[in-house]
C-alpha cells in the first residue's frame, strides 16, 4: 500500500506541478517492473521450496 499511495503522490506532482507526463508513465513502468520483478522472486523461492520438500520428503523412503 506503501508504494501505491508514493506512486499516486509523485505522478501528481509530475502531471500538476511540472506538467511533465512522461515522468508519470516512466515512473508506472518503473513500479510496474519492479512489482513484477518482486512477484517472480517470490514465486521463484515458493518453487524452491517445494523443491527442497519434495527431496527431504524421500529420503523418509
Amino acid at each position: 500500500m506503501g508504494f501505491g499511495v508514493a506512486f499516486v503522490v509523485v505522478t501528481l506532482y509530475a502531471i500538476l506541478v511540472q506538467n511533465a507526463v512522461l515522468w508519470a508513465i516512466l515512473l508506472g513502468l518503473l513500479v510496474g517492473l519492479g512489482y513484477a520483478l518482486w512477484r517472480l522472486l517470490v514465486a521463484v523461492e515458493a518453487i524452491a521450496d517445494g523443491v527442497h520438500r519434495l527431496a527431504d520428503g524421500s529420503d523418509d523412503r
